[in-house]
């Protein structure tokens, strides 16, 4: 856990890299995909949605809690 960063008052840029991505430097990077996955069909089209937009990062919920136990889960 040394390797860690600390929590601060006083702000400051900081950045990490995630497969190749750099998530907080100078360019804007684009998350995209469903709430809650339902088949890979369906991740497979998101996928090629998210890129064709200029995505770098695919993201997508597995499971998705409710309030109520009746509403879809999926």
């Amino acid at each position: 856990m040394k390797d860690l960063k600390l929590a601060g008052l006083k702000a400051e840029r900081s950045s990490i890299e995630v497969k190749g991505v750099t998530i907080g430097g100078k360019e804007i990077i684009l998350i995209g995909g469903p709430c809650a996955v339902e088949s890979s069909i369906q991740m497979s089209q998101s996928a090629e949605t998210v890129k064709k937009a200029g995505g770098k990062i695919l993201r997508g919920g597995v499971f998705k809690p409710r309030t109520s136990p009746y509403s879809f889960q999926g």
